[in-house]
């Protein structure tokens, strides 16, 4: 990946006058469990016994930059870069990715060249990219109404749930009794694809979460 612009949080590149040389997003590596049984051919596979999904390790994403600062602004540059970035824990916002952001720890190293100084960005992320937009579904319910959640992404995720009146949530075999306010209701896990829900009672709902992707 080659973006114009990176962005650490709230704090812009050019505010260390960065420009990046080169992005490298690795693909997070799968946790795998495999067992070597004596007398049969091939392993058996567990990786995906506990809750039939794959889980994934930390993904690391490596940058490099080039500082166009003048000679006199270079030591302030980098003190001003190191101490903003460096160990933080922050989002990481990329223009040539413009509808996720990566979270994760960061750590900084500057160059000093002849010509021109270097800074390597290191960051240790979440393995999943998450959707800067939240996703937002909102029902008028009166009686009973059946809907259902989309979940575009491939990491699962627990909405919270608004509502303004006593409110009966099923899904599955599931029975939830949702309370006026904001919370979440146990063992709703919207996976990849539609989940189907019944609402019953009367007022408003809202459900909100975040979608993410490899």
């Amino acid at each position: 990946m080659i973006a114009d612009t990176v962005t650490f949080g709230e704090h812009s590149q050019e505010e260390f006058k960065l420009i990046p040389s080169s992005i490298e997003v690795e693909s997070p590596d799968p946790v795998t469990y495999t067992v070597d049984v004596p007398g049969r051919d091939g392993d058996l596979d567990f990786t995906e016994a506990l809750d039939g999904r794959v889980h994934y390790k930390p993904r690391n994403i490596s940058m490099e930059f080039y500082c166009f600062g003048e000679d006199e602004e270079l030591s302030e540059l980098e003190q001003n870069c190191i101490n903003t970035l460096h160990g933080k824990k922050m989002k990481i916002f990329f223009d040539a990715d413009p509808n996720y952001y990566y979270w994760g720890r960061l750590s900084v190293s500057w160059s000093y060249g002849d010509n021109l100084d270097t800074v390597s960005i290191h960051a240790d992320c979440d393995p999943y990219k998450y959707k800067i937009q939240e996703t937002v579904a909102e029902y008028d319910v009166s009686g009973t109404q059946e809907i259902n959640l989309e979940n575009g992404g491939w990491l699962p995720v627990s909405p919270l749930i608004e509502t303004d009146g006593e409110m009966q949530i099923t899904f599955g075999n599931t029975i939830v009794r949702i309370s006026p306010g904001a919370q979440k209701a146990p063992g709703l896990i919207l996976s990849r694809g539609s989940t189907a829900l019944t609402l019953k009672g009367t007022g408003h709902v809202k459900f909100t979460y975040r979608e993410g992707a490899l």
